[in-house]
């Protein structure tokens, strides 16, 4: 997916702590849709830590025309994510895809803050 393979972050992170994180990427060229999964690292010794962020690029072929249902990813496509993610209520997370218009990413913000609210901490 025309990513560098690491991002340094030149600062301590404590406990509980938040920090923004961004990785530029590139889309392929070719129409698909491709996956990426980013993990966290010790700098020192490279081991592994933490989840597992999965990165879902739809690349679309520009020259040709569609209808707008035929550009988005299909619904059954965004509960496999959603279920890949953690968020595992099928149900709740139709609801939240229907409240949101099939809109992904905002669905994944309102399951974010459900889940905060029911751990009572931020992610």
């Amino acid at each position: 997916m025309g990513a560098i393979e690491t991002v340094p972050v030149n600062k301590v992170v404590l406990p509980g702590e938040e920090i923004d994180i961004s990785v530029p990427m590139i889309a392929p060229k070719e129409p698909g849709l491709y996956n990426g999964f980013w993990r966290m690292a010790e700098s020192e010794t490279g081991r592994r830590f933490g989840q597992r962020v999965r990165i879902l690029i739809k690349v679309v072929d520009s020259s040709s025309s569609s209808s707008s249902g035929e550009d988005q990813v299909q619904w059954s496509d965004m509960l496999a994510q959603l279920e890949s993610m953690g968020f595992v209520d099928k149900g709740f997370n139709l609801k939240v895809l229907a409240r949101t218009k099939g809109d992904l990413n905002k669905a994944i913000s309102k399951l974010v803050k459900r889940q905060e609210k029911k751990t009572g901490r931020r992610h």
